[in-house]
């Protein structure tokens, strides 16, 4: 049913995947530069930071869009959420802080400077916690606690930090997929395409492995997963999707394999969405109860309808202005 608060909660769902697919492969760069190995480690690097230089800011603005929703529509999920997780969100809100400031500051050093070197290993490190403790996240909220003050130490338990190992590796997955696309290089175009497929396939596996893990860890989302009535079909557009991205990679299609890898993560935080409704904060909190008074959210999505009139034209024009700007 659209009432109110289903609308803002989908506009959050929205925002995160967006988040993923751009700030996240951001993220991903990160991950890929620490492992910049062999002759063309430099130019790499290089592309990495090409890519990254003109948007990277930018693609934050969907993270601070959920949390101010969060603030303002579900106030009392927020403040849950923010009290007992507020050790992940540390770390993460640390690496997202970390990894920004080591990349600028990188720029500005010489190539033989050692500071270079230590900026590169934190913008590395910041770039592996963020995406792992964001997934951690998402996955404490997922499950059902016996009580909220459970979630103090819900993110501590396997099911929570297998989806921190696959948000990262989502990430991960993400930016080979991309850079493949952003350089005119053939020999780089096949050092990500190594990377891609790799990463590509590790995914995959990941994600058969998580309904297993579910099994044991998370019988509730289990149970959704297996008899949630969208979660099949969603489960095999995701497996499909990966299937037809690697083959790609393989045949060298790399733009089809870039819209199929993004179709892929669409897919697992679609199903991630169905078996997670109503709830915010799993057998606690859904979002009936967790949001405002209906004026609030309705003054809420009329202020972010105008706005969007406002930022999505400038947003368009920055992605198509740095999109596919190839070296």
């Amino acid at each position: 049913m659209l009432t109110p608060e289903n609308i803002v909660a989908l506009i959050i769902v929205f925002s995160l995947i967006i988040y993923i697919l751009t700030g996240g492969a951001d993220f991903g760069g990160g991950v890929w530069d620490l492992f910049a190995r062999g002759k063309r480690a430099n130019a790499q690097r290089e592309l990495i930071a090409h890519v990254l230089a003109p948007i990277w800011e930018a693609n934050h603005i969907w993270l601070i869009l959920i949390v101010v929703l969060m603030f303002v529509v579900f106030p009392k999920a927020y403040s849950t959420i923010l009290t007992f997780l507020h050790f992940p969100i540390t770390i993460m809100l640390i690496g997202i802080v970390l990894r920004g400031s080591a990349f600028v500051f990188r720029k500005y050093e010489s190539d033989a400077d050692k500071m270079r070197e230590l900026f590169s290993l934190v913008f590395a490190i910041g770039s592996i916690i963020t995406p792992f403790f964001l997934g951690i996240i998402l996955g404490a909220i997922t499950i059902e606690q016996p009580s909220l003050e459970a979630l103090l130490w819900s993110w501590f338990q396997p099911f929570p930090m297998f989806c921190g190992l696959l948000t990262l590796m989502v990430c991960a997955y993400l930016a080979a997929v991309y850079l493949i696309n952003e350089t005119l290089d053939p020999a780089l175009k096949q050092d990500f395409r190594i990377r891609a497929l790799i990463s590509g396939s590790i995914l995959l596996i990941l994600t058969l492995l998580g309904t297993l893990i579910a099994f044991f860890e998370a019988p509730i989302l289990f149970h959704e997963l297996v008899l949630g009535e969208y979660s099949i079909p969603l489960q095999i557009l995701t497996i499909v999707s990966a299937v037809v991205a690697l083959v790609c990679l393989k045949k060298n299609e790399f733009k089809l394999a870039r819209i199929f890898a993004m179709s892929q993560v669409v897919f697992i935080l679609l199903g991630w969405m169905i078996t997670q409704y109503p709830d915010l904060i799993a057998g606690h909190l859904s979002i009936a109860a967790a949001a405002a008074p209906k004026n609030v959210i309705v003054i809420t999505l009329v202020i972010l309808g105008v706005g969007s009139l406002l930022l999505a034209p400038s947003l368009a024009y920055l992605y198509i202005v740095f999109f596919g700007k190839n070296r």
